[in-house]
Formats: structure tokens, sequence, C-alpha cells
């Protein structure tokens, strides 16, 4: 039992002997009541309090959160099992109804979007609002059923706090972006379509439709490749300070990191394409030429950066050879597919492959006598 004992310039809040608390004048002074009114108006909540802890803990008030949270269960696995079989039998009827369709957009819009991608993409976004659903279903089961009992209490009323701050601060954070996100898109949009433009001036020089005085046609598409390296770099300088988080130390140090990592990684690479370019401009060769590079001779078919593709063909002086090593004999593809059908063919066929053999083994003894 809660008793108030009273001095004089303080009233102490006991119960079994031991003070919980006191009311001084000051207290009553803040609250604009006077000192005694204060105290029992104390006394009545601590008495409150102690009544709905033993409440709480009830083995007939446990029994029955229990109840509630076995029938909350219940009705979750009732609302969750329809959901999931309604949503596959929703993805049967839109790959029946709207799959053809997005295939004839796909293909009349000259796979500028594909139809593959349109419809990964719709399904992407309907797998979202279901998750989404679904998410918001098990949290408002999960704060009902940790809100019936005392010992979780607490942490269903931080849950939701736990779950929508990130997403508070996320949508604070966007907001707060949105002027820097809208020049980061207008900045994407134009390099893009700069880039294309500059592509399609390049294609028109390597194609003869447009000439410059003293540049070759052959230098057209490595010159594009350049210069595309280029506007990027310089697009990502102008957009650094716009990317949100930009200014944090961890975007700095991750950035340092790749650059140092990247840098180390990639030296043989830039020097194999610094030395494949200086091959492209001064015109060591170009395509069509007949080149010997180690013991490959071959006509060059394609020019890149790092990379030169030859077709190789191999010229033999059979009769340089016929000096040195005697008759040659050079049998094609087909013919030796000829001979191996006589050798596992019928009798015949194995007697005239014998006898050819034996006819030319004889002329080149005749011509090369041991």
């Amino acid at each position: 039992m809660l008793q108030a004992a009273e001095s004089e310039d303080t009233i102490r809040i006991m119960a079994g002997g031991q003070m919980i608390m006191g009311v001084i004048d000051a207290d009553a002074k803040i609250e604009g009541v006077r000192r005694q009114v204060l105290a029992r108006t104390f006394s009545h909540r601590i008495r409150e309090a102690i009544e709905d802890y033993r409440r709480d803990r009830s083995p007939e008030r446990l029994m029955r959160s229990g109840a509630y949270a076995l029938v909350a269960t219940i009705m979750l696995a009732l609302a969750l099992a329809p959901a999931v079989w309604s949503a596959r039998r929703l993805d049967a009827l839109m790959e029946q109804r709207l799959h053809r369709r997005i295939q004839t957009l796909g293909i009349q819009s000259f796979e500028i979007v594909r139809a593959e991608h349109f419809w990964a993409a719709l399904r992407g976004a309907l797998n979202a609002g279901r998750a989404l659903a679904v998410l918001t279903i098990v949290l408002a089961y999960l704060h009902y059923v940790l809100a019936l009992f005392p010992w979780t209490r607490s942490f269903a009323n931080s849950l939701l706090a736990t779950v929508l701050d990130p997403l508070a601060t996320i949508g604070q954070a966007l907001v707060t972006d949105i002027p820097d996100l809208a020049f980061l898109a207008i900045l994407i949009v134009v390099v893009r379509y700069g880039l294309k433009l500059m592509r399609f001036f390049f294609d028109a020089v390597g194609g003869g439709s447009v000439t410059l005085a003293g540049f070759q046609p052959e230098w057209a598409r490595p010159t594009y490749r350049i210069a595309r390296v280029v506007v990027i770099a310089f697009a990502l300088v102008v957009a650094y300070p716009y990317i949100p988080g930009s200014q944090s130390a961890a975007f700095k140090g991750i950035s340092i990191f790749l650059g140092v990592v990247f840098s180390l990684g990639s030296s043989s690479i830039i020097a194999n394409s610094i030395a494949g370019y200086a091959l492209i401009y001064r015109r060591a060769f170009k395509i069509g030429d007949r080149v010997k590079i180690d013991d490959m001779i071959g006509d060059v078919m394609e020019m890149r950066g790092q990379v030169t593709h030859l077709m190789a063909s191999q010229v033999v002086n059979y009769s340089s050879l016929a000096r040195k090593q005697g008759l040659i004999l050079h049998t094609t593809g087909r013919d030796r597919l000829r001979n191996a059908m006589a050798a596992g063919g019928g009798g015949g066929h194995a007697a005239h492959g014998r006898r050819a053999h034996a006819r030319s083994a004889e002329r080149s003894a005749s011509l090369h006598p041991a």
C-alpha cells in the first residue's frame, strides 16, 4: 500500500516503509497546484502503474493474449495464402493477355525498348508492389502480437519506428537532393545525346560522307573512342559535386581506393592501348594490307586499340620443296574423306584405294630411287 508522509517542507510517498519519491513546494509551484494535490496525483498514477503491471502478468491476461496471438497468426496465414495463390494466377493471366501485345509493341518500336525488357520491368514492378503489401501486413501482425505481451511491448512500440525512420531519412534526403538529382539527370541526357551526335559525325567521316583535310577515314573510329573517354571524364568531373554524399569522408576514401586499384591494375592495358593507337595514327598498316607478324602472314581484317585481327594465309612453294624433299602429295579434306570411306567401305572400294596407294608409291619410287 502507498502512503504519503508529510513533513514541514516535503511530502514523501512511501511503499512498504521504503521511500519512492518526494514532493516539495518547488515541484508544486511549477505545476501551479498545492503540494498535497500534486502528491495525491503522483500516488494515484503510481498505484495505477502497479495495478497495470500486475494485471498484464496475471495468468488470465496471458492466456487471453496467447489466444489473440493465435487468432492473429491464423488470420495472417489465411490472408497470405490466397495472396500467393492469386499472385500466381495474376502472373499467368498477364502472361496470357499482355505478353503478346508487349511483343508487338517491341517489334513496332524497332527494338528501342525490347519487349523482353519491358515485360521484365512490368513483372518487377508488380513483384515489388506485392512484396511491399506483404511486408506491411507482416509488420502490422508483428506490432499487434508483440504489443499483447508485457515483455515485448516496448519492442512493438519501437518496431514501426525502426522500420519507418530509415525510410523517412531516405525520403528527407531525396527531397533535399532533388535539385542535385535533377542536375545529374539533365547532365546524363545532354552527355548521352552529345555522344550520339559525335558518333554520327565520326561514322560519316569514316564512311567518307564528310571529309576533313589531313584526317584519314580509318582514324574516325579510334578518334571517337578517345573523344568519348574525354567527354565522359569531363562529365564526371562536372557531376562529382552534385552526387549525393560526395562530400563525405567515406565517399572520398572509396574513390581514392578505387582509383589506386585501377591505376595499379591497368598499367599494362593503358600501355597496350597507347601502342595500338600509335600504330593506327602512324598508319603502319591498314585494313586490307598483307603483313607478317613473327611467323604469321595474313591480311588485316580489323584494327582496334589493343587487338589487330588477321586472316592468316600461308603460301607454300611446293616446287622448291620438291627439290629438297622429293615428291610431295597434298590431299584435300575431300580426298582424305574419300580414302577413309574406301578404307571402311566395301571390298571394291578398299581394293581401289589400295591400288591407288600402290600406284602412288610406285610413281614416287621411280621418280626418287633410294
